[in-house]
């Protein structure tokens, strides 16, 4: 004979990643702070920046960056930005981070550009980078052009110019800036990524 029918205990459904094509945040940094980090990059030896893949598109890309030093005075940026991401990671998409790159300040002056590019790469460092992170520092009435312009595949996204404001994508999204038409844009850029490739 058959005892009562234990009730059934309904298990909930696994919490999956979004796999979002890219995050845009409100600004994280304040006019102030954006001020100082401009101020303090300009300070830095800064050189031509080039593509991904410069032996194959020399000429994909026509800015000036420095890379900050990892100085205990530039740990608040570092710390900024990586709180974001992980939570933006938690959220959209659960990729295995642990490290990331020292922080790139790019300046964008008329005419200067980077074509479409995808920040990962075939060896080394560039394998493993699985979050790029853009932040805004300069606000839109300083400039004209210069927008980043992510692909979503049938449509391009126009990434918004927002002073302080955070753009957050995988680093296999196809994404470019537009050149530049008036002005200078600045911008911090910052690339996570984990112990092994894309997982």
């Amino acid at each position: 004979m058959r005892g009562p029918a234990r009730p059934s205990v309904a298990m909930p459904a696994p919490a999956e990643p979004l796999l979002a094509p890219l995050i845009q945040t409100d600004p994280c940094f304040t006019d102030e702070e954006c001020a100082r980090i401009v101020a303090e990059g300009l300070e830095l030896p800064m050189k031509p920046g080039e593509a991904t893949a410069h032996d194959v598109a020399p000429d994909a890309r026509k800015s000036t960056i420095a890379l900050f030093p990892p100085e205990q005075r530039y740990a608040w940026i570092v710390e900024r930005i990586a709180k974001m991401a992980s939570d933006a990671n938690q959220k959209a998409w659960r990729f295995e981070i642990a490290r990331s790159e020292r922080l790139q300040f790019s300046a964008y002056g008329v005419g200067q550009y980077y074509d479409w590019h995808i920040d990962l790469g075939a060896r080394g460092v560039l394998a493993h980078r699985k979050i790029s992170v853009s932040v805004q520092l300069n606000g839109p009435d300083d400039y004209e052009g210069g927008d980043l312009e992510v692909s979503l595949g049938t449509t391009d996204k126009i990434a918004t110019r927002k002073k302080g404001a955070m753009v957050l994508f995988p680093s296999y999204m196809r994404h470019r800036v537009l050149p530049v038409t008036r002005g200078t844009r600045y911008s911090l850029v910052a690339w996570l990524g984990g112990a092994a490739p894309f997982r």
